[in-house]
């Protein structure tokens, strides 16, 4: 941990190094002129450099404090419009012109090797004259040419010993703030290799190298880290800062050299550095009102919409306004974050007495790594607003102060890294710890598995896993020997696929089924039904008892199932007479079981296949007593519902229905050695069955119709199928013979 931390020191001081950099300067031994220094002289109109004393010239003193800037649009020309305090709308171009004379010693023009003017900024469209002679001119271009920290070499034999004049021709919008000379300073006339060791090029654009690969790396690092997100912000903080310093610099104008877009890129970068420094603030030590992120946010995204308006004027009235609007934020962090520091220095005071306690909060919390920083940049970035506004506006501070942020986020994470350390050193302890008990808990795991697999394969009963959907994921052994179906077959089908009844009964036992699972999917813990299954080596379905348990997986519930075919009732020899009432409700999914129940006993006397009958019989009366009539469901209205599919959405509103959903079906059941009866009545209104018996008289060759199909297939079951008047109740006779 002491070598981390003095590498992260190392890291501070390199930083440090690099910020004082660009200010160590070689020794000069070369002529300069400030053109600061001397007065100056502008007015409207191209002025010819051979009658310069004709023109009304309006005079510009020397600066004060080596800053002078120079506007068209601040001089006051006669019959020149006045800017508007907000103005939306650019003005016609017109014509200006400034000279500045300055003088020459014979010892100073002769140290003169290869002069260079150095202009800090120049628009919006310009022409220079030394003693005359054109320099450069770009007055017809098509659009604004307004450069910064532009250098021009000058021809050494321009130049003459004593008075020399520079003159500078402005084509531009009359109430454009760039139009002329728009920051206060550098402006001079000096050897260009001097301008090149002064501006410092190279390390400006190490800087925009260094932040970007610190912005993408923090970006793509922690972008899918939820609990790191604060180092998402600080990347995107950092890359906005390299693409502000990136167009500040003047190589942008090598690639863009349309100042309309260089100058939206540069506000644009400027308008979201404020954002995403508050996000990370807030993401990485918190205490951020929720009000001022949104206000700050929004505020923002306003301002970057705006600079879609076309107007150069209109976009330098955003740059005041947000110049204002980030002060009071600057302002605000400056308090917030060393409030929020300060709440830390207190709870360490109870542990730790005067600076150590102070020392501990600055190395050992995210407030304390980051208020050096933050509050610095804070003060930079008010520095420079302050600056920009008084036309010192080139001088970005704060690009070469963020070094110090960047510092104050490496001690940050060294100092994860001393947690992180530590934190791995115990959960390796905890590791072996947990791997010994691991290896411990796996044996006895591997020795119930195998008990358990031997319980499982060794019973008779047909096990099954399920998923919740009802697939089958695993089946015992045991279904091959009562299914005739091996384990691996079953696998991946569901379990309704084992039913398998009479073919005329196939549909309704699997439209039972899979309403009673829809039902122990929602609401139930567990179902048991008697299912009819046909394995490979029977005829003739077999009825097996149905057991489906949930349990809790890892990801989902599972089902445990176990598959028991139905013994013959060893009783059932010894039985002579059997009588019972059932009393039922409106519940569809009742009728199979009761339906089985009522033929259990059947065996006795008849064979399977007229049981099955008699059951499939029973089932579509009791239907037809619940559906038409308790629930007063019409023909009409159920083949309407069935043909849309809407049927079960139908049955449900009609069995809550007031109306309908306290009444019951009555069954009676009286069973002796000659016969069976059943008697089974509703309380709905009746219906016409005289009328209905005629219309079910079809051919052999016919299908059954849609439904009435209950009546035509109790005819074939029983024996005798009698109705009383009302035609709410039906008596039906089985004769054994």
């Amino acid at each position: 941990m002491r070598t981390e931390y003095t590498s992260s020191r190392t890291i501070l001081v390199l930083l440090f190094a690099l910020l004082l950099l660009p200010r160590c300067n070689q020794e000069r031994n070369y002529t300069e002129v400030n053109l600061n220094d001397f007065e100056a002289r502008a007015t409207v109109g191209l002025v010819n450099s051979d009658n310069v004393d004709s023109y009304n010239w309006v005079t510009i003193p020397p600066a004060v404090n080596n800053q002078r800037p120079i506007r068209m649009s601040s001089l006051n020309f006669p019959g020149m419009p006045v800017r508007a305090p907000v103005q939306f709308q650019d003005l016609p171009m017109r014509d200006f012109s400034m000279q500045l004379c300055f003088n020459l010693s014979d010892s100073e023009l002769d140290a003169l090797t290869s002069p260079a003017l150095q202009l800090a900024h120049i628009g919006e469209k310009w022409a220079i004259f030394l003693n005359g002679r054109n320099v450069f001119s770009n007055l017809e271009a098509a659009e604004s040419r307004s450069r910064r920290s532009l250098v021009y070499p000058l021809d050494v034999r321009y130049f003459l010993p004593g008075k020399n004049c520079l003159l500078f021709h402005f084509r531009g919008d009359p109430v454009n703030l760039e139009t002329g000379l728009y920051y206060g300073g550098p402006y001079r006339v000096v050897e260009y290799q001097a301008i090149v060791d002064d501006r410092s090029d190279a390390i400006s654009l190490s800087l925009v190298s260094i932040y970007f690969a610190l912005g993408f790396f923090h970006m793509l690092f922690f972008l899918q880290k939820k609990r790191d997100r604060y180092n998402v912000y600080f990347g995107l903080f950092a890359i906005f800062m390299a693409l502000w310093l990136f167009a500040k610099s003047p190589i942008i104008y090598e690639i863009l050299p349309q100042y309309y877009l260089t100058l939206r890129i540069e506000l644009f970068s400027v308008f979201l550095l404020m954002p995403s420094l508050g996000s990370f603030i807030q993401s990485a030590q918190g205490g951020i009102h929720s009000w001022l992120m949104k206000t700050l946010w929004g505020s923002h995204i306003i301002l970057i919409l705006a600079l879609l308006w076309p107007s150069e004027n209109f976009i330098q009235d955003l740059i005041t306004f947000w110049r204002v609007l980030a002060i009071l934020f600057l302002i605000y962090f400056m308090i917030a974050i060393p409030y929020r520091f300060w709440r830390y220095v207190r709870l360490f005071r109870l542990r730790y007495p005067g600076m150590d306690s102070i020392k501990k909060a600055i190395l050992n919390t995210v407030p304390g790594n980051l208020l050096l920083g933050t509050v610095v940049v804070a003060l930079a970035g008010i520095f420079d607003i302050v600056n920009a506004s008084q036309g010192r506006g080139n001088q970005g501070t704060i690009g070469y102060v963020f070094l110090i942020f960047v510092g104050g986020s490496a001690l940050r994470i060294a100092n994860r890294l001393f947690f992180l350390n530590d934190l791995v050193e115990n959960l390796n302890r905890k590791l072996r710890h947990n791997l010994a008990t691991l290896n411990r808990t796996n044996s006895r795991l591997r020795t119930s598995e195998r008990r358990y697999r031997h319980l499982i394969d060794g019973s008779r009963d047909v096990i099954l896993s399920l998923n919740s959907e009802g697939l089958i994921l695993l089946a015992s052994r045991a279904s091959r020997l009562e299914l005739g179906i091996g384990p691996e077959e079953l696998e991946g089908k569901h379990i309704a696929s084992l039913i398998h009844g009479d073919p005329a009964d196939q549909f309704r036992t699997l439209e039972f089924f899979h309403e009673r699972f829809e039902v122990f999917q929602k609401e139930k813990d567990s179902l048991q039904m008697k299912i009819p299954v046909r394995s490979k080596n029977d005829t003739q379905p077999v009825q097996f008892q149905l057991t489906l348990q949930k349990m809790q997986g890892d990801d989902d519930w599972e089902i445990l199932g176990r598959l028991v075919p139905l013994k013959e009732d060893y009783l059932l020899q010894f039985l002579q007479k059997e009588q019972l009432t059932f009393n039922l409700g409106n519940e569809l999914i009742a009728v199979e079981e009761l339906s089985q129940r009522l033929v259990r006993n059947l065996p006795r006397y008849i064979d399977v296949s007229d049981t099955a009958m008699v059951r499939i019989g029973l089932r579509e009366i009791l239907i037809n007593a619940i559906e038409h009539g308790n629930l007063a469901i019409t023909f009409e209205e159920k083949s309407e519902e069935l043909s849309t599919g809407n049927y079960s959405e139908f049955i449900a509103l009609r069995q809550s229905d007031p109306r309908y959903r306290e009444r019951t079906v009555t069954v009676d059941y009286n069973l002796d050695s000659s016969g069976v009866i059943y008697r089974i009545q509703d309380q709905g209104s009746g219906f016409d069955h005289a009328t209905l018996g005629k219309k079910l008289s079809i051919s052999e060759s016919e299908e059954l119709p849609l439904h009435g199909r209950g009546i035509m297939i109790t005819r074939n079951a029983f024996d005798l199928v009698e109705y009383n008047e009302k035609g709410n109740e039906v008596r039906l006779l089985k004769y054994f013979r």
